[in-house]
C-alpha cells in the first residue's frame, strides 16, 4: 500500500503590484533550464530531479524540492501504529527517513506531498476498519520547522503552519525595515489522502464514495471519498490495482489526481482573493502591470483546464465531477444529482474565471 497525503496552498504574490520581496528563485517556471536542480529552498532542501520524469499533460512536473527539512516526520516513525490502539491495523517499516517529503511549485499553486510507502498489515479492510486506518494517518502528528508551537500537530491541521513557512522561506532575509509579509499572500487550502492498494488489501471501498471509471486496459479501480475533520474536508482518493495493471497509466492518473486537486483548491482562493471585500479586493493590480498580465494568463489557463474533457487519454470529467461535489448534500450513488451539483461548481468557477479576466483591463 502507497499513502500521499497533499497539503496545498496558495501563493497569490505573483499577482500582487505591492512589493513582497519574493524570491525569484528558484526559476520553476523554467523545468528545462540545466541550472534548476542546483537550486534550493530555504528551510527545505534541495531541488532533484523527478525520477521517471514528470507527465507531459501537466508543466513543471519533473521537478521537486525535498522538503524533509521542512516537514520532519516522527523518529518513531517505524512503530507507529496507524488503526485503533488495541487493536493496530498496521505499521509503517524502515526508518522516518523511508517517508517523502516533496515541495511542488508552479505559480500560484504549492503543494507539500507525504508519501509513506510500504505500509504493511491491512488486509480486506472495510467499514470501521477502513475509516479508522485512514483517520489515524491523518492524524499522524508532525511538527514543522520554525513553527509558533512546539507541539506536534495532527497532518490534516498542519497547513497553516506549513504556509507560515513558506512564506518566510520564499521571502528576502534583506528587507526594508517597516516591512511585514501579509499572512494571506500564501495560504493552505484543503488536503487530500490519496491511497494506492493492491486488490485484497481493501475489501469494500466507502459506500458513500463515488466509484469514478477508468479506462478498461488500464485494469485500476478509482473511488472517490471524502470525510470532515472540524473546519476541513478531506478528500480522498482509492485506487486499487493488480498485478495485471498498466503500471504507467497507474502513475500518470497518481500524478493526474495530485496536480487536479490543488489547482481546483488554489483556484478556489485566488478567485474569491479577487473579489471585493468592504469595496477592495486584496488581488487586484493595475492592468497596466505585469502582475495583471500573469493574473490573466493563469485565468486563461484555469479556464482551459476547466473545459478539457481528457487530458492525454485521461476522462478528466468524471473526476472533476466527482471532486467538486465534495462535502456537498448529494447522494453519490445518484449519479445524476451528482452530475448536476458537479456542473454547477464548475460552471460558477469558469464563470468567475472569465468575468475576471474580462474586469482586468478595467480595473
Amino acid at each position: 500500500m502507497f499513502i500521499v497525503a497533499q497539503l496545498p496552498m496558495t501563493d497569490v504574490r505573483p499577482f500582487l503590484a505591492t512589493q513582497t520581496y519574493r524570491l525569484e528563485r528558484p526559476r520553476w517556471g523554467q523545468p528545462l533550464s540545466p541550472d534548476l536542480t542546483r537550486g534550493f529552498v530555504r528551510n527545505a532542501g534541495k531541488l532533484r530531479r523527478r525520477r521517471g520524469g514528470g507527465d507531459i499533460s501537466w508543466e513543471n512536473e519533473g521537478f521537486y524540492c525535498d522538503a524533509r527539512h521542512a516537514l520532519p516526520l516522527p523518529i518513531d516513525l517505524s512503530q507507529h501504529k496507524f488503526g485503533p490502539g488495541d487493536a493496530p491495523i498496521s505499521g509503517f517499516k524502515g526508518s522516518s527517513r523511508a517517508g517523502s517529503r516533496r515541495y511542488y511549485s508552479y505559480a500560484p499553486i504549492i503543494r507539500l506531498e507525504i508519501g509513506l510507502s510500504r505500509i504493511w498489515g491491512p488486509h480486506n479492510l472495510a467499514g470501521p476498519g477502513l475509516n479508522q486506518f485512514l483517520d489515524s494517518v491523518l492524524k499522524l502528528p508532525l511538527r514543522v520547522r520554525d513553527a509558533a508551537s512546539d507541539l506536534p500537530e495532527p497532518l490534516h491541521s498542519v497547513g497553516p503552519s506549513l504556509a507560515a513557512l513558506v512564506l518566510a522561506s520564499t521571502t528576502l532575509r534583506k528587507t526594508s525595515a517597516d516591512f511585514r509579509p501579509e499572512p494571506w499572500w500564501v495560504s493552505s487550502a484543503q488536503p487530500m489522502l490519496f491511497v494506492e492498494y493492491h486488490a485484497g488489501e481493501i475489501a469494500n471501498p466507502p459506500r458513500t464514495g463515488c466509484r469514478v471509471y477508468l479506462p478498461e486496459e488500464y485494469g485500476l479501480r478509482l473511488q472517490h471519498w471524502w470525510t470532515s475533520y472540524g473546519n476541513h474536508n478531506v478528500q480522498v482518493w482509492l485506487l486499487g490495482r493488480t498485478i495485471e495493471s498498466d503500471r504507467d497509466a497507474l502513475r500518470r492518473v497518481r500524478i493526474h489526481l495530485m496536480r487536479l486537486h490543488a489547482e481546483l483548491e488554489c483556484a478556489k482562493q485566488v478567485l474569491q482573493l479577487t473579489q471585493d471585500e468592504n469595496g477592495k479586493a486584496k488581488v487586484a493590480p493595475p492592468p497596466d502591470r505585469p502582475e495583471a498580465a500573469a493574473l490573466r494568463d493563469y485565468l486563461v489557463r484555469l479556464q482551459r483546464l476547466l473545459r478539457r474533457e481528457d487530458v492525454y487519454g485521461h476522462p478528466q470529467q468524471p473526476i472533476l465531477e466527482v471532486a467538486l461535489t465534495a462535502g456537498k448534500n448529494v447522494d453519490p450513488d445518484d449519479w445524476i444529482a451528482v452530475r448536476e451539483v458537479a456542473w454547477r461548481e464548475l460552471e460558477d468557477l469558469a464563470r468567475k474565471a472569465r468575468e475576471l479576466s474580462q474586469s482586468i483591463s478595467s480595473w
